[in-house]
């Protein structure tokens, strides 16, 4: 199983708002990081595509409104949208209003006639068709499911796997991780955040005794093995893993620090052992099953939405 979505959007997205009354048009909320957008993107093409849903994605509230993490908007060469048109900027200030009912609503009871919410963190069959029965509605969720995916994968596959990187050194690692027995093990402690438990289901965390016991069944079956350590920083608890053989940090102080080049040295490793993180999810997602390598994914069973375990990757 595998991700799709098209590489080029289509830039003529001015009569979207014009043919509002005509058929069913949607707002998708960008926000978050490069992996929850890919999430809301992926989803906009699924409702464009496969239902006739007309879509705007929204890439200004999100992250307008992101006083505390200052995220960005990550998917400039995956949408072209112009937004210096009266369609986008009206689209933007419908957005706009959606968030500031939903701050009222905090202390009024107000209805809501536009938006349209992720009651559960998981899969909701029904949630197209309550879209298709709506003339005009806001998307503002996350939208963490690989069922939430358009069926067609190979424009988005080749937009990841026939990324080059600038940097020759980024390039040569790849082409080591892709002929050894690579290990990439992807780890997110949301340290930056105030409550980092918040982040995984039932404030369950992390846990490192099943990050060591996956690596220990990949030692068994692989002969000298090299693990490649992706996280933010190196923190006090990597010093067990330093025990091990053949351990690179692969920290954002070191090459590869930009998200792309990171996503594609992810993606030529043999094995991806991933915590819960959607930027490390799409890592090991994208290059399913058109990989330069034959891979094995383990997934932690702490991710909030536990419909991103995929069929055919492995919990711990």
């Amino acid at each position: 199983m595998k991700p799709a979505f098209p590489v080029r959007h289509d830039s003529k997205l001015s009569d979207r708002l014009k043919d509002a009354q005509k058929a069913n048009t949607a707002i998708v909320i960008l926000k978050g990081g490069l992996g929850n957008q890919l999430f809301q993107y992926s989803f906009g093409l699924k409702l464009r595509d496969e239902h006739g849903v007309r879509v705007i994605f929204d890439a200004t509230t999100g992250f307008l409104l992101d006083t505390e993490y200052k995220r960005s908007f990550e998917l400039e060469s995956l949408i072209e949208q112009d937004r210096n048109q009266l369609w986008y900027k009206a689209a933007v200030a419908v957005s706009l209003a959606h968030r500031f009912l939903n701050k009222i609503r905090r202390f009024a009871p107000l209805p809501r006639i536009l938006s349209i919410q992720e009651e559960e963190d998981r899969y909701n069959a029904n949630i197209i068709g309550e879209i298709k029965r709506r003339s005009l509605c806001i998307l503002d969720g996350y939208w963490q499911s690989h069922r939430y995916l358009p069926t067609d994968t190979s424009s988005i596959e080749a937009f990841f796997i026939n990324y080059s990187p600038e940097d020759r050194r980024v390039i040569e690692l790849g082409r080591h991780m892709q002929s050894t027995s690579s290990v990439a093990i992807c780890i997110r402690f949301y340290e930056e955040t105030k409550s980092p438990l918040a982040h995984s289901r039932a404030n369950m965390g992390f846990s490192i005794d099943s990050l060591l016991k996956v690596v220990r069944e990949i030692k068994s079956l692989e002969l000298n093995p090299v693990l490649y350590v992706f996280t933010i920083r190196a923190p006090e608890w990597l010093l067990k893993l330093r025990d091990l053989e053949g351990v690179i940090i692969m920290d954002h102080e070191g090459i590869a620090s930009q998200p792309r080049d990171r996503l594609w040295l992810i993606s030529r490793c043999k094995y991806k052992v991933i915590s819960n993180s959607t930027f490390y999810w799409w890592g090991s997602w994208i290059n399913e099953p058109s990989s330069p390598v034959d891979s094995t994914v383990y997934i932690t069973g702490a991710f909030i939405n536990q419909d991103l375990v995929v069929p055919g990757w492995l919990e711990f």
